[in-house]
Parts: C-alpha cells; structure tokens; sequence
C-alpha cells in the first residue's frame, strides 16, 4: 500500500502534470490545522428517552478531529426547553478527555422535546455552530402541554453536485426536503424551464431525499414544481452560469473517480489547476491538472485515507476555489473491537449478573456502560452513537435525521444514502475564504487550566506590595477536603494558583512562609466558571413538544411515572425526618462521630473540641500555641511536642503528631490558624498507629469541615471564595448480597451507569455486575469510549 503522499504524485505523473502553482491554500490549511483546530463533542446517554422525575446520567466526550482533545480542561453542558431557556446547567472538569454529570427532571417537568448543548470556551471562538446539540424527549403524561401542533412549514434545497449549474455542462442535482424542525418529507415532482416546459421529475428515495441528472442551458431559468402531503408548491433552483467548472464523482465498484468539465470560462486566471482532499483540516493529496483540458478524469486514492469526511475542493493556481464535493470514506479503521462474556446471567429478582468485555485494543482507553431494562424502554424516533457523531454528524451543517442507520450496515443502499447526505448537508469545519485571507476567529476565549486564578501579594491592612516571598494558600472545600500550596510570589508581587479540580465551592486563605509578620492581604480577580461560560447563542431551533399518542406507550409511560411520583413522595419524606433530627443540639460525642475514622476512634487520654466549645476571640496564632498555654501534661519546644517528659538515653521521644488522619510534619501544621482546629487528641501512653509504637505519645488534630466552618471567625488570613465545578451524583445500585430485598420497591429502568471505565495494555477487560429489579427482563447493554489512539467503541447487545 503506496502513503497518500507518493500515490499523489503517480497521479501526477500519470496526468503528465507539474507541481509548479503557489502552495497558497496547503499554506493556510496548514495555519489552520497547527492554530485553529476545533473541538467536537460526543454525549453518552443512559437513555434515549426520559420520564419527568428520572435522572439523565450522561459522559461527555471531547474530541479534536479525530482524536480525544487535550485542549480543554472545562466543559459547560446546558439542559434548555422548547423555547431556549436553560433549565440546568452543569460545569464540569474534563479528565482524560472527558466529563461525567448528570441532569436531575423533577415530577413536574412537563414534557416536551428538550436539548442537550454542550461546548468548552475553544469552541465558543467559532460560533454555536460548533457546539453540541441533542434532543431528547422527556414524557410526562399528567403534565401535557395543550393545543394544535405547529403547522408544518416544508424547506426545500435543491443543491448541485460540486455548487456549481454551468450552462452547457451535464450534473447532478441533489435536493432535501424536510418540515422547520429538520425531520424528513417525502417529495416529488418536476423540473420547468422558464416555458414551463417539463425538463426532468423527480422523487425522494431516503428520508426526504434524491437526486437527478439534467443539462442545464445557459441563462435559463429552473423551477421545481413539487408535491408534499398532497399539498403542491414550487421553489426556484439555483441559477445556471454562463461559465465556470463543475466536479462530478462517479463510483466505479470499490473505487471514485473525479470528472472535472470545464466550460466557458470567465478568464484564464479561472481555469482549475489542482484538487486538494482534505481531511481534519489536512491536505492529504493535491491532483494537479492539466491547464487546457476541458475534460480531466482521474482516481482519488480511497485506500490510502483514513476513515471519515473528505472534503475535495478544486483551486485556481492562485489558490481561488472553484467546486467543491464531500465524500464519506469507510476503510473500517476507526472501529475498536471487543468481546462480551456472560459471567453469570440470574433470571430470578434480587440476583446478581456478571458480564465482562475485552477490549481488543491494547491502547489504554475510556468507556461508559448503560444497561437498562429492554421491558421499559421507550423508542425514541432519533437515534445515534458516537460513531455517527464523531465520523458524520460534527463535521456537517444542519439537523440529519436519524443519522445511526448510516452506521448500521455495509450494504451498497445505505452508501448510496449516505452520498446523499454528503450532497445536501453542507461542510462547516471552515470556509475558503476566510481561511486563505486569513479572516479567522481571534480566539479570544481561552481554557483557564480548570480553576485558576492570578493575584497581587500585599502588607497586611496595607496598599503596599510584598514582593520576592512564598506563600502558603489554604484550600478548604464544601466536601470536607482541604489542601494547601506553596506559591512564588515575584519581584512585583504577583503570584500566579494553578488548575485546581473541586466542587461547589472553595475558601483560599493565604499566609506567608519564612517571613515574622506572615499575614498578608491579597487581591485578585476572580470571575466565576458561570460567567467564563456565559454564551448567548445565535439561533435556537425550537422544536415541536413531544405528545405520546401511542396507546402502549401512553401506558407504559403512565405506570412509569407513577412509580417515580410516589419514590419522590418517600425522599421529600425522609428528608424532613432528616431536617427535624438535624436540629438536636452539637455535643462533643456527635463532633467526634463526625471527625474521627480507624485508628483514631479509640480514647484518648485528653480531647479538645472547640466545635462544641469554641474558644472567644481565637486568642492563639496555631494548635501549637494552644498547647503550648493549655494543654494538660504537654511541653512545646517550638514546634516539637513533648507528653509527660517521655526520654530515652539519646534525648527526648516527641510526640508523632497527625493531622486529621494521616502523619504530617510539625512546620506543615504550624501554618494552620487555630480558628480552622476542630479537635485536638492527647495520646500519652503511646499509639499503635505511629511508628515503633509511638513510645513518645501522639497529638491527632483535626481540622474544621462542612458546616462547622461556618464557625469561623477572627482569622487574620486573607480568604478568597471560589466557584467550583458542579457536583456530580453517584448512581444508586442495589447491592442484594448485603441489603434486604423488598427494603423498598425496585423499579428500575436504568439498571447499571458505570462512566468511570478505563482499560491499558495490561488491563483490557471491563467486569459489569448488577443486581436484578423486583422484575426481570431483558437487558440492553450500551458500552461506549474511544482509546488514546481515537480508535471509537460502540458495543450494543440485548441480553436475553
């Protein structure tokens, strides 16, 4: 197999052509690709369609071209109604190219069509075009919006092979026709002339569909004179040039062949001089031609490309395009493989299921795996996976109906099919114009490397700077976790916080390192992940509610529903229960319950808890001062701690001390205010958790989490809040081995979510194990990702 490169110029050579022209436009493909690459998004749904009061589980997956994209570390994902609006919004961190979240549809969601949208602040330098949209219908049978569907509003496009009708030149004509909302309308009709002289009919063949072949005379006019649903209209067809080029695509077997017919042409600087394929904003061959043939024929090197759009753009030497012409090509190198074993398959409610996939490809991977019950699955008119999106749907313009069947088979009707989208959908990775004149986005928005920010080091309660020092930042989050860092602070002040990763929300309190007066004030300018990713979008299609008129399903949704409602009831329940013993009275046994874990629950021969018993005004600087002043049988010497004299022949045995679970060193603690300790444990008799017994005794510290930090007050210490990533919910699954069946009742549709599935060379099989509902059925079983190589997954089975 010859590389694309060298069979180009067989080609050439076989044409007895030169390649002399200016390299004009592989000069800003090239400018384009290396700067400007566009991001694409695929979304794994649990489901296809939801019931108002279910959870939408979903992982995002993010892609530059055709391989998993490392530009962005942030992406925003919309839930908007039938008119726009959003209705829930998640921000959320992309780790190894993707991002796992989840909408909550409350009870009273009425139902409707909704859309997913989805983009990172790359893909808002090039419009919403770019961004991911997906509907999907969400039913609920009590909450049914009144009134007449919209009318229906036919939009018909009829497009000529290669974008040009050239008087005197022989084409085809592809045309579409669908309703406003993108959804197919079967047509039929004829082609006049300006006489009304019938020239050629014409018929949809797939999904509103086809194409015919006429001979166009120049400065005549075309109307398509049409039928819809009984209802008859005309529209004009694109005007016929009195001269230009037209390029032809002709499937001969396996392979394509290009014609190129050049009629009159306006001027010498007009005629077309080469033909460049492109491929992810790639030139992956350039054809060059003869200057005075009017008629160049030549093959395209299929076999040598890699799977997906090809984009054939015929140039002047100057680098002028002239006819353009999209191709899908299937090599079947973009598939990764694998293999699914039924471990243990339990037909009996309650039992447990095993399956295990191997994954073929040793290259390390992502996946997410859905399974659901076939019994109570709803079919959904739309359908997709991330081979359709990824190979088809992100690199063309416009809604395409039902885009899965395309992916679905290998038989020469859905090629055919397939060509035909490839003419009526136009290509929207770039636009010659702007990309050989330069006029390209100004990529204003840039990825921030998750949550960082940048800021100015001052004197305390003073306008002057602090410059050339180091600083300790303190990170405490919602969740309970805290961490800290060390920041290098410049000669002008400034200090810079790397990307950090957490959800809800983050107080930052910074300090100085070495310096005696360590307190300092900061200033920074913090903008929230909410207004980074403020985006008003320039069009929305609105899109027709979705009402159930299917009696079964109208059933099916019904019971569904109910179920839902009343499991609603129950948590809105248990969470006043939850509130009203919420409001008992903090003791210093429920603080201990909350804090301490292992090891650290046994009795200590002292306790502080300055949650339940605060201390007024935080008189002391860190926990070390405090023990220093009041501690019972302690002695301080600086920041080392000494129980009850404990010595041995060589000098002192410190005591081991901890920090809120895990060994730390003293200097580490001392930078911790004492308004942020919430107990203090006194070990003097050793403890088995230090090393070698911990003859010396232990001091176990921990720090103030969740509500508890409310408490805090009177630190000197600048503090900062954070916006974080939105927080993620975990999927409830039953486990029967260890938990009552009929506890409560188990109507599950979703039975497995699993987004976190990674796979390596020395690790490729995923186990998948569930427990069955309160009525077993069929299983549909989704498992989808993509290796580090691109290579897609897409694995669908029913388990019977």
């Amino acid at each position: 197999m010859l590389p694309a490169k060298i069979y180009t110029l067989l080609i050439a050579a076989m044409l007895g052509l030169s390649s002399t022209h200016a390299q004009t436009s592989e000069k800003a493909l090239e400018n384009l690709r290396q700067n400007f690459t566009t991001e694409s998004i695929y979304i794994h749904f649990d489901n296809d369609v939801y019931i108002a009061g279910e959870t939408i589980w979903f992982k995002a997956y993010l892609f530059a071209g055709l391989q998993p994209s490392l530009y962005s570390t942030a992406i925003n994902i919309d839930l908007l109604n039938d008119s726009g609006r959003v209705i829930s919004n998640k921000i959320l961190p992309v780790i190894r190219s993707s991002a796992v979240g989840e909408f909550e549809l409350s009870v009273d969601a009425p139902q409707m069509s909704y859309t997913v949208r989805a983009y990172t602040k790359r893909m808002m330098n090039f419009g919403s075009e770019y961004f991911y949209e997906r509907r999907l219908q969400v039913l609920n049978p009590v909450n049914v919006r009144q009134g007449n569907d919209p009318a229906i509003t036919p939009v018909i496009s009829f497009l000529p092979e290669g974008g040009n009708m050239v008087g005197g030149l022989p084409l085809v004509v592809a045309f579409k026709a669908s309703n406003q909302f993108g959804d197919p309308l079967d047509i039929e009709g004829e082609i006049t002339d300006s006489k009304s002289i019938q020239v050629v009919s014409f018929k949809s063949v797939h999904d509103g569909m086809g194409k015919f072949i006429f001979l166009p005379e120049a400065d005549e006019r075309y109307t398509a004179q049409y039928i819809i649903n009984n209802q008859k209209g005309e529209v004009a067809l694109p005007p016929v040039k009195v001269s230009g080029v037209t390029l032809l695509i002709q499937d001969l077997n396996d392979k394509k062949n290009f014609i190129i017919n050049r009629g009159k042409l306006a001027s010498e600087a007009m005629t077309p001089a080469y033909l460049l394929g492109i491929q992810n904003n790639t030139s992956m061959f350039r054809i060059d031609l003869p200057g005075r043939n009017s008629l160049v024929k030549g093959e395209i090197p299929v076999k040598e490309l890699a799977s997906g759009i090809l984009q054939l753009t015929l140039f002047t030497k100057e680098g002028l395009p002239l006819a353009e012409r999209m191709l899908f090509i299937n090599n079947n190198d973009f598939v990764a493989g694998g293999k699914l074993i039924v471990d243990t398959l339990a037909r009996q409610p309650h039992k447990k299921n095993v399956f295990t996939f191997s994954v073929e490809d040793t290259i390390q991977g992502t996946y997410s795996a859905a399974i659901t019950d076939l019994n109570k699955e709803i079919a959904s008119s739309s359908s997709e996976n991330m081979i359709s999106r990824m190979m088809m749907q992100n690199d063309v313009k416009g809604y395409i109906h039902n885009p899965l069947y395309y992916f679905s088979g290998h038989d020469e009707l859905r090629k055919t099919n397939l060509d035909l989208v490839m003419l009526t959908n136009g290509w929207r990775r770039f636009n010659w114009d702007q990309v050989i004149n330069n006029r390209l986005p100004a990529m204003t928005f840039k990825d921030d490397n998750y949550i960082s920010f940048s800021g100015k080091a001052y004197k305390y309660n003073s306008n002057l700077i602090v410059p050339n020092t180091m600083l300790y930042a303190f990170i405490s989050t919602k969740d309970s976790s805290s961490d800290i860092l060390m920041l290098d602070v410049d000669s002008t002040g400034s200090f810079y916080m790397p990307g950090m990763i957490f959800n809800d929300t983050a107080t930052v309190a910074f300090r100085q390192i070495s310096q005696k007066d360590k307190n300092v004030s900061v200033g920074a300018s913090v903008e929230s992940l909410r207004k980074q990713f403020s985006y008003v979008p320039l069009t929305f299609n609105k899109v027709i509610p979705s009402i159930l008129k299917n009696d079964p399903l109208t059933l099916k949704a019904t019971k569904r529903f109910q179920y839902l409602k009343e499991e609603n009831e129950r948590f809105v329940t248990l969470q006043n229960v939850k509130l009203s013993a919420a409001k008992r009275v903090t003791n210093t046994a429920l603080v201990q319950s909350r804090y301490e874990t292992g090891l650290f629950t046994t009795s200590a021969t002292h306790l502080y808890d300055f949650v339940t018993n605060p201390l007024k005004g935080n008189p002391y600087l860190n926990v070390f001062d405090y023990l220093r002043n009041e501690a019972v049988g302690v002695r301080v010497n600086g920041f080392q701690v000494l129980i009850r004299n404990t010595r041995s022949f060589s000098g002192p045995i410190y005591a081991t001390l901890f920090l809120d679970g895990i060994e730390a060193q003293p200097e580490f603690i001392s930078t911790i205010p004492f308004a942020e300790i919430a107990l203090v444990k006194v070990y003097s008799n050793g403890f088995v958790g230090a090393v070698g017994g911990g003859t010396g005794g232990a001091i176990a510290i921990f720090t103030k989490k969740g509500d508890d930090r409310n408490s805090i007050s009177g630190s000197t210490l600048n503090r900062i809040k954070l916006e974080g990533f939105s927080p993620v919910k975990e999927f409830y699954s039953p486990d029967y081995s260890t938990t009552v069946a009929g506890a409560r009742v188990d109507k599950r549709r979703t039975l497995y979510w699993n987004p976190y599935i990674n796979t390596s060379s020395t690790n490729r099989d995923i186990q998948l194990s569930l427990f069955n509902s309160d009525d077993p059925g069929p299983m549909k079983l989704i498992l989808t990702g993509f290796t580090a190589e691109g290579k897609l997954l897409h694995f669908e089975k029913i388990i019977e």
